[in-house]
């Protein structure tokens, strides 16, 4: 999400140069050998609502897909799903400071959508339960509805968040019905 805050005092969380100071992107400065700040950015939010939202919507996802397709492919889908909603972003917006989670959560919808659409293809007793899914739906909900009233929900990075975490998603959760995916094939996954 995109954060430019021109009324944040200095040193706030809302603060531009707060938030670049602990890692957030700003075109200039990512463009120009800190890359690591797409990596970083998606740990900076603007706010303690963001965080929280974020941290509980991360966090139920988690506890149904860790356990489905093993903590590697999890965390590989939500930092490749990040860092290319952070490019996304990044190209749509240059002189923007941004940061936050969203484009990662996409991806791990993306991963969710695709292990359960595996999972109900295949008759497995390894499926995510329907009841566990509509648990989350107020949980999606929520995250939505936070972005968008936060004006942080700008379309193309959470676009292609999920995306790279569908392509995630069917690549490594294709045989899940026996196995969790191999490290080797995560890894193959992320070149």
């Amino acid at each position: 999400a995109v954060f430019v805050l021109m009324v944040a005092a200095p040193g706030a969380m809302g603060d531009p140069q707060t938030l670049v100071a602990w890692g957030g992107t700003l075109g200039p400065r990512t463009t120009n050998g800190e890359w690591w700040r797409l990596v970083t950015s998606m740990f900076v939010h603007d706010g303690f609502l963001y965080l929280a939202v974020n941290v509980v919507c991360l966090a139920q996802l988690g506890f149904i897909l860790e356990r489905l397709v093993g903590p590697v492919a999890f965390v590989s889908a939500y930092m490749a799903s990040g860092v290319c909603a952070g490019i996304s972003s990044l190209a749509i917006y240059p002189l923007a400071v941004s940061g936050g989670a969203s484009g990662g959560i996409f991806g791990i919808f993306g991963l969710l959508l695709a292990a359960s659409i595996w999972g109900m293809r295949s008759s497995s007793n390894v499926a995510i339960p329907l009841a566990a899914l509509k648990r989350l739906g107020p949980t999606a909900g929520v995250f939505i509805l936070c972005n968008m009233a936060g004006g942080g929900l700008e379309t193309l990075p959470e676009v292609v968040g999920l995306l790279v975490g569908l392509v995630y998603g069917v690549t490594l959760t294709r045989g899940i019905v026996d196995r969790k995916p191999a490290i080797r094939r995560v890894a193959t996954v992320m070149t």
